[in-house]
């Protein structure tokens, strides 16, 4: 998989009247794109409050999460963004999941932030969403509390590359 961003440099600035081009920086990332096998569950931990421009796919969030990712503890693969009233809203580059209800299968319920809570609502996410109302589970758009953490029967991140993938645990406490 090949990711390219161009940015503009915040602090460049090219008149009307000039033909050239403003300076840029280019990111390249370059991986390749296993899809995880089902089983492949991972661990998450919450690193940081929500981001600034949430409802687009910002070229900074590149260079802005780098410090978010540095406090991964050893062994999380990504990070959660929670509200400073411990409400989980998304991952660094994943929307979270959580799947409430009794043990035994009754009252099960899927629970995601909002887009309008402050997440990016994603392509993986509104599948996700839109199979729960095919198979009519009930789906609660509002982000998980921590402290309702004891309901969760389990959870899984989403994005396009991932794909949808269990999460084995979050580490609250960073």
């Amino acid at each position: 998989m090949v990711v390219i961003l161009v940015c503009r440099q915040s602090n460049s600035y090219t008149s009307a009247s000039s033909n050239r081009l403003p300076p840029v920086d280019i990111n390249i990332h370059i991986s390749a794109a296993h899809r995880p096998y089902p089983h492949a569950a991972v661990s998450v931990a919450v690193v940081g409050p929500p981001r600034h421009l949430p409802e687009a796919k910002d070229s900074h969030w590149v260079q802005d999460r780098r410090p978010l990712e540095e406090r991964l503890p050893v062994g999380a693969a990504e990070g959660l963004l929670a509200t400073l009233d411990g409400k989980l809203l998304e991952g660094l580059v994943t929307n979270l999941f959580v799947v409430t209800g009794a043990a035994d299968g009754s009252a099960v319920q899927v629970q995601t932030a909002a887009v309008q809570q402050g997440v990016l609502g994603g392509v993986m996410r509104r599948q996700v969403i839109e199979a729960c109302h095919q198979l009519h589970l009930p789906v609660l758009e509002e982000a998980p509390a921590i402290s309702d953490r004891h309901l969760w029967q389990e959870a899984f991140v989403t994005n396009c590359v991932r794909q949808i993938q269990p999460v084995s645990r979050i580490t609250c406490d960073g």
